[in-house]
């Protein structure tokens, strides 16, 4: 695996260049491994730990629970026209403003930051769509977008994008920075060259340490669709891996790599055609739609009722529903997990355009 903890050189040396050289030094005459005061080394500020220290550092958790782990390494690959980029997309929009993703709970919510280095030109109306779907009119997402690649093998660009990224993240810190796609990103490499992935990897790297957000980099597969395309250092330096497999409009996203953790089953997701663009629809909606309870359909109602003005406190929607707060909570779970609901997590709740159409049995 190839991978660093710091800013890429331009020049930087191989894996195989890079251990000899350590080798020659340390038996090198005069050049010892002796470390100056407050353990910062010769090297330029190597800083060991011992097994207590590790123990107690804090597990970084999950972005999205047992899908994304925090500050990771993601790759997201698929044949053309799968949707790979409109899931990223969606992940991007909901990590911003949301609390669940694909049924799963977001936990760490922030800004999220989308390099659309290709396709930017339908990027707009995606967006549009997307909003309709799970905001309240006039709701801000709070995604950051730039239209044009980051050369990865070049460490200046890594951190220039980096200090973008912590600045519109000033108030909030980020979740996420999507790179799509990674061939966009890889300009003057060779995406078959370890070598060159070597540096992509070490300029991903260098964003997550500086922002702390997770890098999901959208990728093409082989032609068989099999496995991603290019040097296999890539799959070896992430954390998780995703490949997403379309049949019409339906979408299976898969994990076929979750470093430290069970790769999570796949999910089934659906193309919807709104306002003329595609949004991705509820997780399992196509084979498993959310009933329409009495007490999912009196809390919407109630819901749909009152937010026409602006955001609703869970309190106050609950006191109108009229249900009990044990009954009330599971239903907000519920709808939120099916995207007919947006908000909570110290915001109030809105209902969505999928919501209000569910309400009226228009959800097909």
């Amino acid at each position: 695996m190839i991978s660093t903890r710091g800013p890429v050189a331009h020049a930087a040396p191989s894996v195989a260049e890079s251990t000899t050289q350590r080798g020659a030094e340390a038996i090198s005459p005069g050049i010892t491994s002796a470390s100056t005061e407050g353990g910062v080394g010769l090297s330029g500020g190597y800083h060991l730990v011992d097994d207590d220290e590790l123990a107690n550092r804090q597990d970084p958790g999950w972005t999205v629970d047992g899908m994304l782990p925090a500050s990771s390494l993601a790759v997201l690959y698929g044949q053309p026209g799968t949707g790979k980029s409109l899931l990223a997309l969606d992940l991007a929009l909901s990590l911003s403003c949301l609390t669940h993703w694909c049924g799963r709970i977001i936990n760490r919510r922030g800004p999220a930051i989308y390099v659309a280095a290709e396709g930017a030109g339908g990027l707009a109306k995606r967006i549009s769509a997307w909003k309709q779907h799970h905001l309240a009119p006039g709701q801000r997402a709070g995604c950051y977008f730039l239209t044009e690649g980051v050369p990865l093998l070049d460490s200046h660009a890594a951190v220039r994008l980096s200090d973008a990224v912590l600045r519109k993240s000033e108030y909030s810190p980020p979740s996420l920075v999507v790179l799509d796609t990674l061939s966009r990103c890889l300009i003057g490499g060779d995406e078959n060259s370890a070598r060159d992935m070597g540096l992509a990897i070490a300029g991903a790297d260098s964003i997550r340490h500086r922002t702390g957000a997770a890098v999901i980099v959208v990728h093409h597969p082989i032609k068989s669709g099999r496995i991603e395309r290019g040097s296999g250092a890539l799959r070896g330096a992430a954390d998780t891996v995703w490949s997403l497999k379309a049949v019409r409009k339906q979408l299976t996203l898969e994990c076929s790599k979750q470093k430290d953790a069970l790769p999570f089953a796949p999910v089934q997701l659906r193309m919807l055609t709104l306002d003329g663009s595609v949004v991705l629809g509820a997780t399992g909606a196509a084979s498993s739609p959310l009933k329409l309870t009495p007490n999912r359909r009196k809390a919407l109602e109630t819901l749909s009722s009152v937010s026409d003005s602006g955001e609703v406190g869970a309190t106050e929607w609950n006191a109108l529903s009229g249900l009990s707060s044990s009954s009330h909570f599971a239903t907000i779970k519920d709808l939120l997990s099916a995207g007919y609901v947006t908000g909570g997590d110290g915001t109030g709740y809105a209902v969505t355009e999928e919501g209000r159409r569910w309400l009226q049995g228009d959800s097909k």
